[in-house]
């Protein structure tokens, strides 16, 4: 998969190459707009085997260089984890989840997340309810 930009002035994308992997043969979809949805590592990686990233990345792996921005592929952030349910045979006992009787570390984990970056509510699983 890769991005195809045309050679007119500012870099615009003018279609989608489409392979099978390890196929030597594949289709290009013709269009002047695309969605790339491949999650924090994929779309990335898209972006640069288009030409689009750090220059000294993308000529040290062979890549013509369609647009050099040096923030492709940083700062990347992802959420692996494991979404549990859990049921407490205690009376009073709870889980420290979206309730109201947690309220003082849903407020911790609030200002860690504007400070840090970090903690609960950079957990796209936990703000969706699941």
């Amino acid at each position: 998969l890769r991005l195809r930009f045309g050679c007119d002035g500012e870099p615009m994308i003018t279609g989608v190459d489409i392979a099978a992997a390890g196929s030597s043969s594949g289709a290009t979809v013709e269009c002047g707009s695309a969605v790339a949805c491949l999650g924090a590592v994929g779309t990335p990686a898209l972006l640069q085997r288009s030409g689009v990233g750090p220059m000294k990345t993308l000529q040290r792996a062979g890549v013509d260089v369609v647009a050099a921005n040096e923030l492709v592929g940083e700062n990347l952030i992802t959420q692996p984890q494991i979404t549990m349910v859990t049921r407490f045979s205690q009376p009073g006992a709870s889980s420290r989840s979206f309730a109201v009787e947690c309220w003082r570390h849903l407020r911790d984990q609030w200002l860690d997340f504007h400070e840090r970056g970090n903690g609960f509510f950079t957990s796209t699983v936990e703000l969706s309810g699941l």
